[in-house]
């Protein structure tokens, strides 16, 4: 390979790749031991078609971090921090180094958890990575222990009044656990049951110490089943009737005569007998319904306790960093959820340590402005990043705009933009400029995403404080006929406005406002003639040049041909579109763009083409982003899920069509 031209590394080059994703381990080794080659000797040099060469390389050598053999990951661990590719001794700089080199587009799915044990990684070189957290041994350290209760009946047990006079916060655990042993337990309750509530059918337990002392009754009517049984039944319990019991002064007692029984045996009336039965059998049945119920109940409340537990043991006095570090290294490569939070505490931390902040500003700018993906929880984390010290925030107010509209978090974005604001409201105005009209593009960038959150008043309240210089007085009307759905008159005031707002973020604005007054009024020839002849003048490709053009003009463009094709006398699409369209998705980049954002257009247009399997495909895939859409919104945001939650209507429409389709076909 050393005397290979770059030339000619580029012809081999796709061979290589190719492998870079194959089963057998030797293989990915392999290419991993050539990319890590040319890396290593073509990053110094100048020529375009080299540095190409190496950020190919570079972008599998990142994406090898992940490999699910674990040897090939260390390995190339062990090529990206011991090789001086990355900071070694400052892990402000190392931060640095991984979010400006390691970052790519096509890397963003991974590149959360390579962060975070990128930067772990480099605590392993400080002589207290093994050393325990604490200083204290634990011989030294006297714990209490602590009780933890496995009962299923204590599960409510927090909702109980603590000093109140009740049976339940008397009760402990240990007592709950053994209810068949209740009547060794002394409770400080009021005797509220008589003596004739014996012949009850709750259940009396008697708390007596001795003959003569006087009874104590207890009643617990959700436990008389169980409870029952530790009554025994003697060897005359109940030939005889209860009869009460007189004391004297010597203290003998004297019973009352024996009842005179029957003599004559009586015959039974069936019918009674028939239906005593049957309330017993019914009885019977429902004591045992109840006793299933409790015995799911104590199956799934039931705790089993496989040790003792201590106050304050944990987390453990002897536990090594090690264990901590690696431990948060693993949980962060499995989920991406803890490995965002980790990465904005971790930044946080050296934020206060005030080291080289113009470079960590300039790599997280540097992401926003190179993600073409904009995966969520990567863009969250950055925006996030970047609200530490919004006043160092270097992303101009455009790019945030398309990035949090783009990733679906516009809470983020909204935030980030006024904390810019706010930090920058004591600076001066430029000399060139009007004192009033300084930052108002940022104002309209912000009314732009409150506008797609469907906060219309905030909107509203923005263009009369903050753009009123920047814009017309026409627009304010339109926002508040708008409100009140007269779209043929806001379309008007839009439209006037227009020329007033030649070159500035207001003009993208009132073309979205004014798209969205004719999808409403149903004039969809008129969008998509002032879509083709005024924004693409004649060229289709063009909507692919400007990142506003793709995300604000692509999904109107769709929308506006798949409603003309119901004008024609054949349902037919436009021959210049279907051939512009057939192009695009020629392309894998395009191509991935329209069936991720634009996924149930696509569906009907391919449905008016009758490929009907290839149109189920896509409306597959467009229900599942969705899903995938729908966690990541702000669940605060009602006017933003309910305006989502519409989309969906349309998806499930394509999806009921087809499944009818297909089942009429069989």
């Amino acid at each position: 390979m050393v005397s290979l031209t770059p030339a000619e590394m580029s012809e081999l080059l796709p061979a290589v790749m190719s492998q870079k994703n194959n089963k057998r381990v030797e293989f990915r080794q392999e290419v991993y031991d050539i990319v890590s080659w040319l890396y290593d000797n073509y990053k110094l040099l100048r020529d375009e078609r080299a540095q190409a060469l190496m950020k190919e390389a570079q972008t599998v050598l990142v994406a090898g971090l992940t490999d699910p053999d674990k040897q090939l990951r260390d390995k190339l661990y062990e090529f990206w921090t011991v090789n001086d590719h990355l900071a070694q001794n400052n892990s402000c700089s190392r931060l640095v180094d991984i979010l400006r080199k390691l970052y790519s587009p096509s890397c963003e799915d991974m590149f959360l958890p390579i962060v975070i044990n990128l930067l772990l990684q480099i605590c392993e070189q400080t002589n207290e990575f093994n050393q325990n957290i604490f200083d204290n041994p634990l011989e030294n350290c006297a714990f209490e222990k602590y009780h933890v209760s496995g009962s299923w009946r204590t599960q409510h047990a927090a909702l109980v009044p603590m000093f109140a006079d009740t049976l339940a916060s008397q009760l402990s655990s240990s007592s709950l656990d053994s209810l068949d042993s209740l009547s060794n337990i002394q409770f400080q309750l009021r005797a509220t049951q008589s003596q004739s509530s014996l012949y009850s059918s709750s259940l009396i337990v008697s708390m007596s110490g001795s003959d003569d002392e006087e009874a104590s009754l207890y009643s617990f009517g959700g436990q008389s089943t169980s409870m029952s049984r530790s009554f025994k039944q003697g060897k005359d319990f109940g030939s005889r009737l209860l009869t009460p019991i007189d004391t004297t002064d010597g203290g003998s007692q004297i019973q009352s005569p024996k009842p005179i029984l029957q003599r004559k045996r009586l015959l039974k009336d069936q019918y009674k007998v028939g239906r005593e039965m049957a309330r017993e059998n019914t009885a019977k049945a429902d004591r045992q319904e109840r006793l299933l119920a409790e015995r799911v109940k104590r199956r799934e409340g039931e705790v089993r306790l496989t040790r003792e537990y201590r106050k304050g043991d944990f987390p453990d006095i002897e536990i090594p960093r090690c264990s901590v570090i690696r431990a948060l290294q693993t949980l962060a490569r499995r989920d991406q959820l803890v490995a965002r939070q980790l990465l904005v505490c971790l930044y946080k931390g050296l934020e206060k340590t005030q080291e080289n902040i113009a470079g960590l500003s300039a790599a997280l700018d540097n992401i926003l402005k190179t993600s073409t993906r904009h995966l969520p929880i990567l863009m969250a984390s950055v925006l996030e990043m970047c609200l530490v010290r919004p006043e160092h925030c270097l992303t101009p107010t455009a790019t945030i705009t398309d990035v949090c509209k783009n990733s679906h978090q516009m809470s983020l974005g909204v935030l980030l933009i006024e904390a810019k604001l706010m930090a920058n409201s004591g600076r001066q105005p430029p000399a060139k400029r009007a004192r009033g009209s300084a930052h108002a593009d940022d104002w309209v960038y912000l009314a732009e995403i409150y506008h797609s959150m469907e906060e219309k008043d905030v909107v509203q309240g923005l263009f009369e404080d903050k753009i009123a210089e920047a814009c017309a007085n026409s627009v304010r009307e339109a926002l508040q006929v708008e409100d009140e759905r007269r779209w043929k008159f806001a379309l008007q005031l839009y439209t006037q406005s227009l020329p007033n707002s030649k070159d500035s973020p207001a003009e993208n604005f009132l073309y979205e406002a004014c798209f969205k007054c004719f999808a409403h009024l149903s004039d969809w020839t008129k969008l998509n003639d002032t879509l083709k002849k005024v924004q693409l003048e004649g060229v289709l490709d063009d909507i692919w040049t400007d990142d506003w053009n793709k995300d604000h003009l692509l999904p109107w463009l769709f929308l506006s041909e798949i409603h003309c094709t119901q004008n024609t006398s054949v349902l037919s699409v436009a021959d210049d579109f279907n051939r512009a369209l057939s192009q695009w998705l020629a392309d894998n980049q395009k191509s991935e763009h329209i069936r991720s954002h634009l996924g149930e257009y696509l569906s009907v247009i391919e449905i008016v083409k009758d490929d009907v399997q290839r149109s189920k495909m896509t409306c597959e895939n467009s229900l599942l982003q969705f899903l995938s859409t729908w966690q990541q919104l702000d669940s605060l945001s009602n006017n933003l899920r309910s305006h989502h939650l519409l989309s969906l209507q349309s998806i499930m429409d394509i999806h009921h069509f087809l499944s009818l389709t297909v089942h009429c076909v069989r």
